[in-house]
């Protein structure tokens, strides 16, 4: 038979069939499965297969700023940049003519590249660059051809926007995490005093302030904080070895030439390469997974505080917000419920983006192509849902919520709780 657009897959399932009716049958069948599919979304299958990237969870799992530093387009400039960069400080050392260095860095555009060219090179080859050289060539003259990405490999392209692009994402992430720890910091201030029962081992324990719960979130931002500046320097910086992390290709002007690069791109410099060596990404990653967990702990936290049982927090927010479909007398506390949601999603990456530390030899495609995920993590590191939202971070990129949306409009101490604490304080027991 003719087995049409599908013909290759279908035709080699027909071995788990008894015989070449059975194989039609089932073919016949997923061809009108798709095509009632298609009929109902009206576009082709596979276009948006996470929710992250739906239209109906835009910004919940993500935030337009971080999305921009990592989205396709982001990352194609990235590279670009790279290149062009590569162009000035290879001029400025004496290895390339200035004036062809010149024209690559005036006429190399990210919006010029053909995104379906590209494509098609790439999964012919498994890497985007040879594809992306080829076009970035046609948008300067012949002579300047030779000298784009002259003397450097794909992954030196690569894992320096990648740096580009995780120096940009950091940013982000200590800007909200910054405004995350000022808002905590004015509601301990309000409620230096405000009393509340502790609880260990999820029973009452004793009485506590809510100003000293918030307190520990502070001091735990701060320590974040201090690790995000640590990073930077092993982190952020450039990736240029060449084919093998020689550099044989520069001569002797190799070193001087890494050194103009990480001083154009401003990122640090290094003495070798880490072409094998990805603590770098994976420390980020570990980093991002320890603020994701700290704001997966707060979130759930809050929203336990929130409970009907226990009602000590609100979350505040325009009317209608975390409404029920049948229960009108709810708000669900959805800031604590995604900032808890993402982190944990945040948390989980980073934990897995350790296996990228094992490396065949100097160089190895399989582990490396899994480093991915970093940019997940940061997208995914939540401080927009409770508070402002963060790491993955790794997706959130940081609307304030645990104290603005999540006004922690203080219930503070119900009237249950307050005669329970009067009752104990006129016992003489506290």
């Amino acid at each position: 038979m003719a087995w049409g657009r599908f013909g290759k897959i279908a035709a080699s399932l027909s071995i788990l069939f008894q015989d070449e009716a059975d194989a039609q049958s089932f073919y016949l069948k997923t061809k009108q499965a798709i095509k009632k599919a298609q009929a109902r979304t009206g576009k082709m299958l596979m276009t948006r297969t996470s929710i992250f990237d739906w239209t109906i969870y835009q910004n919940l799992f993500s935030a337009p700023e971080m999305e921009a530093v990592f989205d396709e387009a982001g990352t194609i400039a990235s590279w670009v940049e790279v290149e062009r960069a590569v162009a000035r400080a290879q001029a400025k050392i004496g290895i390339a003519p200035n004036a062809f260095a010149k024209e690559i860095d005036n006429k190399l555009r990210a919006e010029k590249i053909d995104l379906q060219r590209l494509q098609a090179s790439t999964k012919k080859i498994g890497r985007p660059i040879v594809g992306l050289i080829e076009q970035l060539k046609e948008q300067v003259d012949s002579e300047a051809r030779e000298w784009v990405h002259y003397g450097i490999t794909t992954y030196d392209t690569m894992d320096t926007g990648r740096s580009l692009q995780l120096r940009d994402g950091l940013i982000l992430i200590k800007a909200s995490l910054a405004r995350f720890q000022a808002q905590l910091i004015q509601l301990a201030k309000a409620h230096r005093n405000t009393l509340m029962i502790g609880r260990t081992n999820n029973l009452h324990a004793q009485p506590m302030t809510f100003g000293t719960k918030l307190a520990t979130w502070i001091e735990e931002c701060l320590r974040h904080q201090e690790r995000l500046d640590a990073l930077e320097a092993r982190a952020l910086v450039i990736q240029f070895g060449g084919a093998v992390g020689t550099l044989a290709s520069l001569g002797d002007k190799g070193l001087a030439f890494r050194d103009a690069v990480a001083e154009e791109l401003g990122l640090h410099s290094v003495t070798s390469n880490w072409h094998n060596a990805r603590d770098g990404i994976v420390e980020t990653g570990q980093v991002l997974g320890l603020i994701c967990a700290s704001l997966a702990r707060i979130g759930q936290g809050v929203n336990m505080l929130e409970s009907t049982e226990i009602g000590e927090l609100a979350e505040m927010g325009d009317i209608g917000r975390g409404k029920s479909t049948t229960m009108a007398h709810k708000n669900n506390p959805r800031a604590a419920e995604f900032t808890e949601a993402v982190a944990r999603l945040g948390r989980h990456r980073s934990t897995g983006l350790i296996e990228v530390m094992g490396q065949d030899h100097d160089r190895c495609g399989g582990t490396w192509i899994a480093e991915s995920t970093i940019q997940t993590i940061e997208i995914e590191t939540p401080f927009s849902k409770l508070s402002a939202e963060g790491l993955s971070a790794i997706k959130t990129m940081f609307t304030p919520e645990v104290a603005n949306h999540l006004e922690l409009v203080l219930r503070l101490l119900s009237w249950h709780l307050k005669r329970v604490l009067l009752t104990k304080l006129f016992q003489g027991i506290l």
